[in-house]
């Protein structure tokens, strides 16, 4: 296990944190001003970050709980309040739309109620064990290094894992399985 934090933990830190410039909307309305975005500002230092990162500056929307009877006017005052910030990323999170509704219109495949929730999820494990293990454990290794990269080289970095994982076994296995339209069975 890395010391360091993956590119995933990474996003968690900054957008709970609001790196420089993090946008929460206003979510209840009887308490807060109705369709009043709010806009507070945090910079968050991170000492083992490296320095083309500096300055880097990341907007992070949350829980618009959008669905047919939402406005979209604190969408859109939230959107220009970002579009002037001119962020180097927007990060999007919380709630959107309901769970039955996001599964209507095809975010999630499947919506899986809270009492059924380990059972799916020991399932999906399962599920990823029977999986190409190189190429998982390269995706693993790519996270953790790509922290600590700029832009530029997380790419080229990326480009050379996924030409190693392409000449690896599994990736004929997964081939033949997808033309053969059948599951792939990785050793």
């Amino acid at each position: 296990m890395s010391p360091f934090p993956t590119r995933r933990k990474f996003l968690q830190i900054c957008a709970a944190s609001g790196v420089l410039g993090a946008i929460a909307v206003a979510g209840d309305g009887l308490m807060i001003e109705p369709n009043m975005p709010i806009l507070v500002s945090i910079e968050v230092p991170l000492s083992r970050l490296h320095e083309s990162w500096e300055g880097f500056r990341i907007a992070h929307l949350s829980d618009f709980h959008y669905d047919d009877y939402f406005s979209v006017v604190p969408l859109r005052r939230a959107i220009d309040i970002v579009n002037r910030l001119q962020p180097d990323l927007i990060v999007l999170t919380g709630d959107f739309v309901t769970a039955a509704e996001a599964e209507r219109i095809g975010l999630y495949n499947r919506v899986v109620p809270a009492n059924e929730l380990a059972t799916a999820t020991r399932a999906f494990a399962e599920q990823l064990a029977r999986g190409p293990a190189f190429a998982l454990g390269k995706t693993k290794e790519m996270l953790d290094r790509e922290f600590h990269m700029d832009f530029a080289a997380a790419l080229e970095s990326e480009a050379q894992a996924q030409a190693v994982c392409m000449k690896h076994p599994d990736y004929r296995e997964a081939y033949e399985a997808f033309v053969a339209k059948r599951e792939a069975k990785f050793k």
